[in-house]
């Protein structure tokens, strides 16, 4: 779990400037694809870890 945490940052980053990009081409679909998508990342990394810890 703890490898993948420290990888996160650096993800959230590029995903940040991302949808900076977005917002100033006014692409909502896409930024609201990339947050549903972004979500489930999150969800399965925190059940992945939960998994690792029991």
């Amino acid at each position: 779990c703890t490898p993948r945490l420290l990888t996160r940052p650096r993800i959230s980053m590029a995903a940040r400037e991302c949808v900076f990009f977005m917002l100033k081409n006014n692409h909502f679909a896409v930024i609201k694809s990339i947050q549903l998508y972004v979500t489930t990342r999150v969800s399965q990394d925190v059940t992945e870890c939960i998994d690792l810890i029991v």
